[in-house]
């Protein structure tokens, strides 16, 4: 009984090569069939076998035997079987396998030859209409044709009772055997029997050639080439588990896989087998090199190794489907019918959508509802994107999605009512159209592919950009401050002018008679001014220490482990002593100054306001001396400020040259693949990328049409009458690429000057433009420049800009989490669908779990679908059925649905083989 597989294509063990009692020429199992059936799906179950290709040689009596006396009667099969293991056999595939030896030997060697017939065939049309049709050669006679008979039990048993009477070495085997053992037959008849008689045969056989030798390096030089080569050209596939013979048999020992075909007719799948004669070889001789097959349990499953013969079919001791582990959805269950909308009459029907991990395609007419199901599907895991909003869909808990975070791990169920968090990446319609649109939008999108994103001006860099500038025009501000009166207080020339006038000032009231006497006097007024600051300065010291002194041992006396007390007495006796020394010094001056007074006792004019004018003066002209001293400090230190404030320039640029590189060498990792990937893997990146020829490398963008943008916002229109042309505005900034731009900053002293009398409000706003970093950003950056075939991005369409978009995002992402695509053709060039994404999707599907949906024939059979989803709305009620291409109903509907769906079963048959 036949499953639908609505899975599709699945890998699964088939042992196609196993013997039974009326092998007569080898028989190891006796004449017990109840016992040998018993045994062969017992075994076959234990051995989790799925398929059985039930072989004797020259008939299909074990074959027949089989099908009619055990799987026909139920009963016989209770008789043997419990329930359980008779729902297994069920599920076994069973076809015939019929094998002969021909009349050829290459070398010293006999060359036998297998016919695979599907199950559908009639036992009396494989008899009749094939068996007793070929001839072997009975008895031949000088000048005489050779007698045949034809391949008949009872010709053949004659055959060996004719040769046990003629030769006594034969006497006391079975006629039979003796027959079997001697006759040989002709591959040409066999092939022209079952080509001629196209209403029973055809597409329904496959020839499969024995090849025990290393066809790889075997000799081809003798006389037997022409012989080989003629049997491997008519043959379907190999029977050969050599490995070298495999990959010889799929093009890879030749220059290319066309001058294989040219010269070999076809590549060959290569199959194994038990070729069990015994019940202790059932399955288990030549285990190591099991034969899985990725197909349907049915002879057009089989069929598919011959278009497929390196992706359909592998040799090897464990199932395929886990020789790279990777996270799938597994099913889709929709419990009871699901209105898609709110108040939409739109509605999911009761279904149950089993999926494969491998690739999975949707396909259906126009409004099928193709699309609305991955659009609901993904945002029942928050992926929102157009043209469905999150807020569109009807949630439902009947809805269920189940999912493996590895492929042998159990299957999780999410109803869909709550939302959920899962690693996939889902394209909707359009979104890789709308994401290259323009080229800084591509190059973001490669900025996150390259892992990127994070890519950013350095935060301590930009605060050392904000505080040089800050800096300056800190000091700036200083030097331009006025007071009240609005005198320039921190100008040079402006204190020089003080001093001076206070000098003059100073002169006029002192004679040479009193001089002497009022320079000390004024001198020992500014020493008293410098001992009091200085004495003020020594006392908060010795506050700050004793606050610290006593706030430290605190916490030191507070822990309590043992640490010395800090002790400052010498710190604080020095501060004393220096404090007492100050004291001195101003009991002097005042003493002193005490003496000058009393000196000017017979002075004839106003004492008191003389000595008080001299006092202002003095201390006016010392004040005036400081503030000098300072603004020459202040000087020196704009002047540091500058030169900081001109370095911005380079550590802009140093960081722009940072990006770059980064980009540059992120490209390189790429190229030569991710740690921990394989070589298959690391080639596989390689063949996506450099097929298409991508080349990225950071790229500085200086967008003068932007910078102008900014710098017209801050010019008054009123007084700069030509803001609205770029070239005026070049001629006014003069900056006109970014050399001139990074020298601008460099000059940044003279560089603003030419432009002051322009600007709409202060310079510090116009600076905004080249310091602030969000300002700047709009501007000046760093994106990946790539080049697709040697052409940049302005000089490529959009469906090829997404085409390196997908390459890019399917290589750097090969082997994670699955991906889930609307309608890929929509957004990607036609050339590279048809020639390249085909043969993408049919390599990195072994890595990771790939849906989509699509209209393009070739995306579904040429790139070997899995599984094909077929969309169905009826009246607003959507149906999904699902099955392998191999599947007829399935076929059927890629033909009626696809455009051009012929003519892709066809390309993909013709692809392997050479076009007759």
């Amino acid at each position: 009984m036949k499953e639908n597989f609505k899975r599709g294509s699945e890998w699964r063990l088939w042992d196609l090569h196993i013997h039974t009692p009326y092998s007569h020429l080898y028989n190891g199992f006796g004449n017990d069939w109840d016992t040998y059936v018993k045994e062969l799906f017992k075994r076959a179950i234990a051995n989790n076998v799925s398929a059985i290709g039930i072989t004797d040689y020259f008939t299909i009596d074990g074959y027949k035997k089989i099908k009619t006396e055990y799987f026909e009667k139920e009963d016989k099969l209770k008789e043997l079987f419990n329930s359980e293991e008779i729902e297994k056999i069920k599920s076994i595939y069973v076809l015939p396998n019929i094998e002969f030896r021909l009349n050829k030997l290459v070398g010293s060697n006999r060359i036998n030859f297998h016919v695979l017939l599907s199950d559908d065939i009639s036992f009396t049309d494989i008899e009749e209409n094939f068996l007793h049709e070929i001839d072997f050669i009975y008895e031949a006679a000088p000048q005489s044709e050779d007698e045949k008979r034809k391949l008949k039990k009872n010709n053949l048993e004659k055959l060996g009772e004719k040769l046990i009477e003629q030769h006594t070495q034969f006497k006391g085997k079975s006629p039979l055997y003796i027959g079997m053992m001697n006759a040989v037959v002709d591959d040409k008849q066999i092939c022209e029997i079952l080509a001629n008689k196209r209403n029973i045969f055809e597409g329904k056989y496959l020839i499969a050639l024995p090849s025990d030798e290393d066809l790889s390096n075997v000799s081809w030089n003798g006389q037997d080439h022409q012989a080989r080569k003629l049997l491997i050209q008519k043959s379907d596939i190999l029977i050969a588990t050599n490995p070298n013979t495999i990959q010889w048999a799929l093009g890879k020992k030749h220059p290319s896989s066309e001058d294989f075909i040219n010269e070999f007719k076809s590549l060959k799948a290569c199959i194994g087998g038990s070729d069990a004669h015994t019940f202790d070889e059932l399955f288990t001789k030549n285990q190591d090199r099991k034969v899985w097959i990725k197909s349907d349990l049915t002879f057009e499953g089989l069929k598919q190794i011959i278009y497929e013969p390196e992706e359909r079919v592998k040799i090897q001791n464990t199932n395929p489907a886990y020789d790279f582990e990777k996270s799938a959805f597994t099913e889709i269950e929709i419990e009871n019918p699901v209105n898609v909308f709110e108040n939409e009459q739109l509605q999911f029907e009761k279904n149950r959508i089993p999926l494969n991990q491998n690739l999975v395609t949707i396909i259906g007419g126009r409004g099928a509802g193709k699309s609305v199901l991955i659009n609901y599907f993904a945002n029942g895991f928050k992926q929102y994107n157009v043209p469905f909003e999150k807020s569109e869909f009807n949630l439902s808990s009947d809805f269920k999605v189940k999912w493996k975070k590895s492929l042998n791990s159990t299957d999780e169920t999410f109803p869909l009512d709550t939302q959920y968090d899962l690693p996939f990446l889902f394209i909707s319609q359009s979104e890789v159209k709308e994401k290259v649109k323009d080229a800084k939008g591509l190059g973001e999108e490669i900025k996150k592919i390259l892992e990127l994103e994070t890519l950013s001006f350095d935060q301590k860099i930009d605060e050392t950009i904000q505080n040089y500038r800050s800096e300056f025009n800190t000091i700036l501000e200083w030097f331009n401050k006025r007071d009240e009166n609005n005198n320039p207080i921190n100008q040079k020339s402006y204190i020089q002018q003080e001093i001076d006038k206070n000098r003059n000032l100073l002169d006029r009231i002192t004679t040479e008679e009193n001089k002497e006497k009022l320079q000390k006097y004024t001198a020992n007024i500014e020493k008293l001014q410098d001992c009091e600051s200085e004495k003020l300065s020594l006392e908060q010291l010795k506050t700050s220490l004793t606050e610290f002194l006593q706030k430290t041992n605190e916490q030191i006396t507070k822990l309590n482990k043992g640490i010395p007390l800090l002790d400052f007495k010498p710190q604080i006796d020095g501060i004393d002593a220096a404090i007492k020394n100050i004291d001195d010094t101003i009991k002097e001056a005042q003493e002193e100054n005490a003496k000058i007074k009393n000196d000017f006792k017979d002075y004839k004019g106003d004492i008191a306001s003389l000595l008080s004018n001299v006092e202002r003066f003095r201390h006016t002209i010392s004040s005036y001396e400081r503030r000098k001293k300072e603004i020459e400090e202040k000087e020196n230190q704009r002047k540091s400020a500058l030169n900081n404030k001109k370095k911005i320039a380079d550590l802009i640029y140093s960081e722009l040259l940072r990006h770059k590189s980064t980009i540059d060498q992120s490209w390189s990792r790429l190229l030569q693949g991710k740690e921990g990937w394989n070589e298959q893997q690391k080639e596989l990146m390689k063949k996506i990328i450099n097929n298409r020829e991508i080349k990225i490398e950071g790229e500085i963008v200086f967008d003068i049409n932007a910078f102008y943008d900014l710098v017209k916002e801050q010019l008054d229109g009123r007084i700069f009458k030509g803001k609205n042309s770029y070239e005026e505005l070049k001629g006014l900034v003069g900056i006109i690429d970014l050399e001139n731009y990074l020298d601008f900053l460099r000059n940044i002293d003279t560089s603003f000057q030419k432009i002051e009398n322009y600007l709409r409000s202060n310079r510090y706003e116009f600076e905004k433009i080249f310091y602030d970093l969000q300002s700047r950003s709009k501007y000046l950056y760093v994106q990946p420049k790539i080049t697709y075939k040697g052409k940049p991005l302005n000089k490529i369409s959009v469906g090829q800009r997404g085409t390196i978009y997908l390459c890019l995002k399917l290589a750097t992402n090969i082997f994670s989490q699955p991906i889930i695509f609307d309608q890929p053709e929509d957004d990607l060039d036609n050339d590279f669908i048809f020639n390249d994404l085909t043969d993408i999707f049919k390599e990195i599907k072994k890595y990771r779990q790939v849906i989509i949906v699509t209209h393009n024939a070739n995306l579904v059979v040429n790139a070997d679908a899995e599984q094909v989803i077929v969309a169905t709305n009826n009246e607003e009620k959507l149906s999904y059925d699902s099955g392998s291409l191999e599947n007829p109903v399935i076929n059927t509907a890629v033909c009626n649905i696809l455009e051009g769906g012929k003519i892709a079963f066809q390309r993909r048959k013709n692809k392997y083989h050479l076009n007759k």
